[in-house]
């Protein structure tokens, strides 16, 4: 195999990972099942499953005050 594919596929699992490390460690309060949801949309789809879940949450989960 080319090294440039083996670098490319390497990269693009290190980037979900870092996703699902993202919503697995995030200060939102979410239940259990949204929380472990929103891990897997975010390993399997990377940025664009962590982005689209936090698009279908309402904002007030987001404030601090």
């Amino acid at each position: 195999m080319d090294i440039a594919i083996l670098l490319g596929v390497g990269l693009l699992a290190a980037l979900h990972l870092v996703f699902a490390w993202r919503a697995f460690t995030s200060r939102l309060r979410l239940s259990i099942n949204r929380r472990y949801r929103w891990v897997i949309t975010s390993l399997l789809l990377g940025p664009m499953g962590y982005y689209a879940m936090l698009g279908l949450w309402p904002s007030e989960l987001f404030c601090e005050e």
